[in-house]
């Protein structure tokens, strides 16, 4: 193979391998990438949570503080058993609640509970400090629940101390104090959120005084999250860390999946194409090589056929000559061929074949013709076109149709009597090897038409054969029908590396390989035998030192005049550099069988050439059945769009990736992922498509599943939403009757008993309600309708008046265009939009709200713009989660779903929303619509 050739093969392979793995890599990384940010999330969330966790705790143990204090002012004082009683059923209740202190206005402790271990606090004066007096002042000016930082506490463990003042007719009359064991209090509920997966760590000025992790677990510093945690005066920081097992765990290496598969599949595609340039050189060789050695085979075998025919003429001129211009045809591929004698002043056809069969007889002057030139000149002359050769008669050629010819002169005892001419209503039909071809021929004719040297004249033919055999570029030798060499030419002596002489004292027997011998010989006896007239093989012959020689071998018997077996003629063509490519390429191909994904070669009539291992595993067809067929009539491929449309892309880009649905063997529908892949010749034809199939019909059913699971359960959502409105509201019926009729029968407990009940239900109903909206807002439902934005965005505020009138707020609208899709979806998503603008507000501040909307052809893009409060970076990405809540009901109230629906109205028209926020300076919630949902 020329270097150039190997060179581009493997530049092309080397590109393919090197984009594919490219792509590969970067692929891989953002995986990587996306796993440790989601890790970092997931930390991130788990910090909240414990932060939110330490919150609720710390008020709900400490409530009971509030609750005695409350107690004391209302009734100007406890009796002591009455007190007791309290402290002990909160210590006993609360894990981690070491004790409740009673201290008066002189700062000493005068109760304590449980007063074991704890007697030694009594009389003590807890000003004990300067700092705890700065502390004490600091509680009994805020009138609130005042906490320490972390102390070391006489009751001999780290705590906290919660001060609560009581005030008695305005004036203060001392504290309730409840003292926190730090390590019981916190591990208490923070034992299940620091298992094996996370580490949390609680710290006052930057010093740790709470650590919850497991033993022999390490930190992944790299997942830390820090965040500030303020619970009443006190600020303290909280760490959160996944730990090192976790966040293997974590990790679901698909990165490295993706990344070895990329270089399998960049290793797969370079081969492929490294493979498809060498098939194509080798076949373009061996065809090349074919071709060169049938036309040689074919002129030799027509040679000889003259020679056995010319023989069994007995010698008979006119016989003679028939067969010359009958074969002219076969050795040259003329469409027409003559034999002229002179007569006189012209030259009359002899003998005539092909298209000028019924021209015999025919007269041509031979003055200005070539024919004319040929007999005065004594030499061959060829034309390539009649029509602007001067040389020929124009005339003559046109009344015959002669477009190119060749003309030898025939000799007779030296003398030129005549000329041997072939011709084809072709221009540029010959080549200079048809005039050495011709002259052989003329060579051979005149022998035979001289009776007195006939004899003679073929052995002058022979040797001029054997002379034109000794310098053939392939092997060619005379074999006796024994088997011993009669003849070689150097070609043979070059290929084996034998001497002339070395050869002659040998058979073909003995160098040839045994396991090819007994085939060879069986052809010759059938040859001698006279069923075989020639025979053709691929055998192996010994090179002189030792190494094996494959050869094409072409065999044809010579007869003498008596039909006896003379000898035989052999044409031996060195294959071997052939032969090690095709088994190099094979070798290469069988590398293919090792992917398990399918992996098909077509031609450009889209039949398969190539079909791996995979593939047959894939479709339960095995090559031998499928090789040489269509490949879309065999496995009943359905397209996703026409297969005009497919091949125009494949042609604009030299590749196509989609999904198909593929028929197996055993009529199974499979889906698959398909990678196609044009091969271009060096003139850039397409002379092939790579194909590579993937069998995903397990995830698409996986998918399907997970749709048909989803959609289940957005159904058991909307009927439970839907029957606990029943229930919700006769629990807020029996609460009104409650309310109206028996609020003289109860006591302030029993009272804000119910109204914490009245509170709870108008919350269950917001919830419930919303979660039907939620429900119900889905697409299949959606019904068309032209929509007039405009109208529907006055609708929403006419729904919400009473709220922008209540905030004062000042709404900056503009036109929105007309749309196909739900009036009711759309008026919902704008009123949750708007009223979300006023209601998430500092204290005090007028809402100042923009709605905008701008054409963008196909699709409508939609602003509400707000100057609220904001949101914070780390929740931009979750306020459309369902139930995802900012701020507590008591701040803002709200069931955390309204977002959510307003996610789901756009979806449903064709679009996508996003918020881009400032803390403290407001939030921009950002959509789009489709024109035709």
């Amino acid at each position: 193979m020329p270097f150039a050739d190997k060179r581009k093969q493997f530049f092309l392979a080397a590109v393919v391998f090197t984009c594919v793995t490219v792509g590969a890599d970067a692929l891989a990384y953002k995986i990587k990438c996306d796993e440790a940010k989601s890790l970092k999330a997931a930390v991130a969330e788990k910090s909240t949570k414990v932060s939110d966790l330490i919150n609720r705790a710390v008020k709900g143990e400490l409530g009971a503080l509030k609750y005695m204090s409350e107690r004391w002012e209302a009734e100007r004082g406890t009796p002591y058993a009455l007190w007791q009683q309290d402290a002990a059923n909160h210590v006993g209740a609360q894990k981690g609640l070491g004790a409740i202190e009673w201290v008066d206005s002189t700062y000493h402790v005068q109760w304590v509970e449980p007063r074991d271990p704890n007697q030694s606090v009594i009389g003590m004066d807890i000003r004990a400090t300067p700092e705890r007096q700065d502390m004490l002042k600091d509680a009994e000016a805020r009138n609130t629940l005042t906490l320490s930082p972390p102390l070391q506490l006489s009751q001999g463990y780290k705590g906290l101390l919660a001060y609560t003042p009581v005030y008695v007719d305005g004036v203060f009359n001392g504290y309730m104090v409840a003292a926190l064991n730090i390590n019981d209090f916190f591990k208490d509920f923070l034992d299940l959120e620091a298992n094996y997966r996370w580490s949390i760590v609680l710290k006052s000025d930057g010093v740790p005084f709470f650590t919850e992790q497991e033993e022999n677990q390490k930190v992944d510093t790299d997942t830390l999250v820090t965040m500030p945690l303020r619970i009443a005066n006190q600020t303290w920081t909280i760490d959160v860390a996944a730990t090192k097992s976790f966040a293997v765990m974590h990790a679901n290496n698909l990165w490295q999946t993706v990344f070895i598969s990329g270089l399998i599949i960049a290793f797969i595609m370079g081969l492929c194409t490294y493979l498809a340039f060498r098939w194509k050189y080798a076949h373009k060789l061996e065809k090349k090589a074919l071709s060169v050695m049938r036309r040689d085979h074919e002129r030799l075998m027509d040679v000889v056929r003259i020679q056995s025919e010319i023989a069994q003429s007995h010698h008979n001129q006119q016989h003679v000559m028939n067969v010359i211009v009958d074969h002219m045809g076969a050795i040259a591929g003329a469409t027409g061929s003559a034999i002229a004698i002179i007569e006189g002043d012209d030259m009359v056809y002899r003998a005539c074949g092909g298209n000028l069969a019924g021209n015999v007889g025919f007269r041509m002057p031979i003055a200005n013709s070539l024919s004319g030139l040929c007999l005065v000149e004594d030499k061959a002359f060829k034309c390539d076109n009649t029509e602007f050769d001067p040389r020929v008669n124009k005339d003559a050629c046109r009344k015959i149709n002669v477009a190119s010819m060749i003309v030898v002169p025939l000799r007779q005892q030296g003398i030129v009597v005549g000329v041997l001419k072939i011709m084809s209503s072709e221009v540029n039909a010959f080549y200079d090897h048809h005039i050495t071809t011709l002259t052989f021929i003329a060579g051979v004719l005149m022998a035979a038409l001289n009776d007195a040297t006939a004899h003679d004249r073929l052995r002058q033919s022979e040797e001029t054969f054997r002379l034109s055999m000794h310098y053939a570029p392939i092997g060619m030798a005379l074999v006796s029908t024994e088997g011993k060499w009669l003849e070689i030419n150097q070609a043979i002596c070059a290929m084996l590396g034998y001497s002339e002489k070395e050869m002659i004292a040998t058979n073909f027997q003995s160098i040839t390989h045994p396991e090819d011998l007994q085939k060879d010989l069986n052809f010759v006896e059938q040859m001698l035998a006279g069923t075989l007239s020639t025979y053709q093989m691929e055998k192996r012959y010994f090179h002189k030192d030792g190494h094996i020689i494959w050869a094409l071998l072409n065999v044809s018997l010579v007869r003498d005049g008596d039909g006896n077996p003379k000898y035989f003629i052999s044409q031996i063509e060195n294959i071997t550099e052939s032969k090690q490519l095709k088994e190099e390429l094979q070798n290469q191909a069988s590398l293919l069988d090792l992917a398990h994904d399918a992996i098909i070669v077509r031609n450009q009539k889209d039949e398969i050439v190539f079909w791996n291992k995979g593939a047959e595993l894939t479709y339960g067809m095995p090559a031998v059945d499928v090789v040489g067929h269509i490949s879309h009539d065999i496995l009943q491929t359905a397209f996703p769009d026409t297969l005009e449309n497919i091949k125009a892309e494949l042609q604009a880009k030299d590749k196509w990736e989609g999904e198909l649905v593929h028929t197996k063997k055993n009529g199974q529908k499979i889906v698959v992922t398909s990678r196609w892949v044009v091969q271009r010749d060096k003139k850039g034809a397409q002379i092939g498509t790579l194909e590579i199939n993937r069998d995903i019909t397990e995830r698409e059913q996986l998918m399907q599943r997970l749709v048909n699971s989803n959609t289940e359960l957005e159904r058991f959502a909307y009927v439970a939403s839907h029957d606990m409105q029943e229930p919700l509201r006769m629990i807020s019926g029996l609460s009104d009757i409650l309310s109206q009729d028996y609020a003289a029968s109860l006591d302030d407990e029993g009272k804000n008993y119910l109204t914490s009940i009245v509170e709870a239900s108008q919350r269950m109903r917001a919830m419930v309600r919303d979660l039907l909206d939620y429900a119900r807002v889905d697409k299949s439902n959606l019904t068309k309708n032209k929509v007039n934005g405009t109208a529907e965005l006055k609708r929403a505020l006419d729904n919400i008046s009473e709220l922008i009138r209540e905030k004062q707020a000042q709404i900056t609208v503009g036109p929105i265009p007309s749309f196909e899709g739900s009036s009711v979806q759309f008026m919902r998503l704008m009123k949750n939009l708007i009223a979300n603008a006023i209601k998430y507000q500092p204290e005090g501040q007028i809402p100042v709200v923009t709605v905008a909307a701008v054409d963008q052809g196909d699709m409508i893009a939609l602003s509400v713009q707000d100057n609220g409060i904001g949101i914070e970076n780390d929740f931009v990405d979750k306020v459309f989660e369902p139930f995802r809540r900012l701020h507590s009901w008591d701040e803002i109230k709200g069931t955390g779903l309204g977002l959510a629906i307003c996610k789901k109205i756009v979806e449903n028209h064709g679009g996508k929303i996003h918020v881009t926020s400032t803390p403290g300076k407001g939030s921009i919630f950002q959509f789009t619509i489709a024109k035709q949902a």
